[in-house]
């Protein structure tokens, strides 16, 4: 959960950790640096958790799961000072009346008021169902009461009108299916029903310019057809024309060539118009494009030569044509190819180096030739002789000229001792002499039960991998923990150069900048060299799986499990396009110092240069987002030019 101000960036939910800082489910970062700040309230601790936050003032109100803010007793609800970190006396105590802890998990502040939504039956010193309004200044609960007869999950205010979703089909007396505006005065629903189908699939509610935004797993919505997410005109409660670029189910794989993004995964259509597990769409419009081959079955890997895309995965078929998990079409018609090899088990990563396309997965054989895990088909369809042999799955592949970098949950590689991540001779399939050894970068770690590498990403000398570390905690019945894992490791000496919790999937390099998932934050930006984390922190909801990433021109395209990005509804797939240039003013004060103004987006690097000639240009300093500089030096010159540089 995230909540901006101008210069602070509150962050909640399960976490220990954060940008290399302690901190335990709650805390605050410069908008600027992205690093944390010294305000450390600790909300809660094991297992607990922050899942709404709101602003009042200078009082940040906080709700989740939690039995203390630092060392005061709150029950999954508190305020903090915002400055300074200190809990407040503020306490409407939510309870539940059965043996479960309430749970506080949608906030919304209305002037002197605060609405609270979650699970629990009594708060402020009465009894309320899931629902209730709290005054901010003495957290007694107000007359309010709808009784929703399940548990809410988002809210949103405009004007005089509480929008609210959750797992309810009756609120103050009246059916309602999991959404409804109640008038803030009464707390008696409007006429506006929507009527979302599936039922009790709404999970995330947004106002702003004028629109109610709508996230969910519905398809229906006023009768209108809308896939997981949907916009209303607040002065008319219709519903509008916006149909964003959702998917219906998973995307697992992305490949991109000359401006069209090709999608592979379990999904059913692709912005309401069907598509099987495969699909194509314009990257400057979002449309989906006629191309349509149709799986019967699940695609996980995706790599494109020349006009074909080459796909793997677990089908039986592809339009009309039997392939059985592996199988090659035409990028501009979506016909089957001729090129195909039986092979009985998952594909999960694929990789063209040569004349040849490489297979990754969890396979016995390919096309009656005995292989484990690994195999190699030329484009005329000859099934090689290269058989590294992985005896445990492989789940990512990466390769260059002439090597292959190999990732999965296997101990050995070619005969080879290796834990998880290999190298072989894209010729001959013998180990190179590649072999990272890789440490858990937390103290007091236990013996390490498994590891499971899920994703590479190369820049020059530095080979980036991402997956999960499963970790002995002890016990008579085995207790384990898994654990997110990322390291940079040199290829040419196999040397550990940093590591850190991050991962398990997703992950590329783009613009000298390593991306990679995140549990709980959904997207890292991290520096390649160092490992140190970047201020740019998009924000995800829903299950937050990001499976694959990968650069199209100048933008990102991020693709997985989720229902918003960065509070938009976004269902699984969202783009990212490049940053606007810095844009740069100056403004000369009375004692001759002229300030030099930089404005751009937060956590976006720009280089300011000054010069008197136009031919040598001068560092002056580079920095992050908005800044300025005084420069006392310009009066002594004619004329003083400067230029504000984005870095990639």
């Amino acid at each position: 959960m995230l909540l901006a101000t101008t210069n602070r960036l509150y962050v909640g939910g399960d976490f220990e950790i954060i940008a290399g800082a302690p901190r335990h489910n709650l805390a605050a970062l410069d908008m600027i640096t992205g690093q944390p700040l010294q305000w450390d309230p600790s909300a809660g601790g094991a297992s607990e958790v922050v899942l709404a936050l709101a602003l009042s003032g200078h009082t940040l109100i906080v709700g989740g799961g939690f039995t203390s803010v630092g060392s005061v007793a709150r029950n999954s609800l508190a305020a903090i000072d915002s400055e300074t970190g200190t809990v407040t006396t503020w306490n409407p105590r939510p309870e539940h009346n059965q043996s479960f802890p309430p749970t506080i998990s949608a906030l919304a502040v209305s002037e002197t008021n605060i609405y609270v939504g979650g699970y629990f039956t009594s708060i402020g010193g009465s009894f309320r169902t899931n629902l209730a309004a709290v005054s901010l200044v003495n957290g007694f609960a107000t007359p309010w009461n709808p009784n929703p007869d399940g548990q809410i999950v988002s809210m949103a205010i405009a004007g005089n009108t509480v929008f609210i979703a959750g797992t309810f089909t009756n609120i103050a007396g009246f059916a309602r299916n999991s959404l409804v505006a109640l008038d803030a005065s009464a707390g008696t629903p409007t006429t506006w029903n929507p009527d979302p189908h599936p039922p009790l699939q709404v999970n995330r509610l947004l106002v702003d310019n004028g629109a109610l935004f709508v996230a969910g797993g519905f398809t229906n919505l006023f009768g209108q057809n809308r896939n997981t997410a949907a916009s209303f005109d607040l002065a008319t409660g219709a519903i509008t024309g916006w149909n964003p670029n959702v998917i219906a189910g998973a995307v697992a794989t992305l490949a991109v060539q000359s401006g069209r993004v090709y999608l592979g995964g379990s999904f059913r259509s692709v912005n309401g118009v069907p598509r099987q597990s495969l699909a194509a769409f314009d990257l400057n419009t979002g449309v989906a494009t006629s191309w349509n081959p149709g799986v019967s079955g699940a695609v996980s890997a995706l790599a494109l030569a020349g006009q074909s895309l080459y796909l793997g995965g677990f089908f039986t078929q592809i339009g009309v044509q039997p392939r059985t998990n592996l199988a090659a079409v035409d990028i501009a018609t979506g016909q089957v190819a001729s090129w195909s090899a039986e092979l009985r088990g998952k594909v999960n990563a694929l990789a063209i180096a040569g004349s040849n396309v490489y297979i990754g997965g969890e396979f016995a054989s390919i096309a009656g030739q005995a292989r484990t895990n690994l195999a190699a088909i030329s484009f005329d369809g000859t099934v090689r002789s290269w058989n590294p042999d992985a005896p445990g799955w492989v789940q990512s592949l990466l390769a260059t000229s002439n090597v292959i970098y190999v990732a999965g949950a296997f101990d050995q590689l070619a005969g080879q001792a290796r834990l998880s991540v290999g190298a072989v001779d894209a010729e001959s399939g013998l180990p190179t002499p590649f072999n990272p050894t890789f440490r858990p970068p937390w103290p007091n770690v236990g013996a390490i039960l498994r590891m499971g590498i899920n994703g590479l990403a190369l820049q020059g000398d530095q080979l980036f991998a991402t997956g999960t570390i499963r970790e002995y905690l002890g016990g008579l019945v085995g207790l384990f923990s898994d654990h997110p894992y990322t390291a940079s490791v040199d290829v040419s000496n196999s040397a550990l150069k940093w590591d850190m919790d991050a991962g398990p999937i997703g992950i590329t390099m783009f613009k000298n900048t390593l991306y990679v998932e995140r549990w709980s934050n959904f997207l890292f930006a991290i520096d390649p060299a160092s490992g140190a984390p970047k201020p740019w922190l998009p924000s995800g909801s829903g299950r937050q799986q990001v499976h694959v990433i990968a650069p199209a021109g100048d933008s990102l395209v991020v693709g997985g499990q989720f229902g918003t990005v960065n509070g938009v509804p976004l269902s699984n797939l969202a783009v990212f396009p490049p940053a606007p240039p810095a844009q740069l003013g100056a403004q000369i004060a009375t004692n001759g110092v002229v300030r030099v103004q930089v404005s751009s987006e937060p956590g976006i690097e720009s280089v300011l240069q000054s010069t008197t000639n136009f031919l040598n240009w001068d560092l002056i300093m580079t920095n992050s987002g908005s800044f300025y500089y005084d420069d006392t030096n310009a009066a002594k010159f004619p004329a003083m030019l400067y230029r504000a540089l984005r870095l990639p």
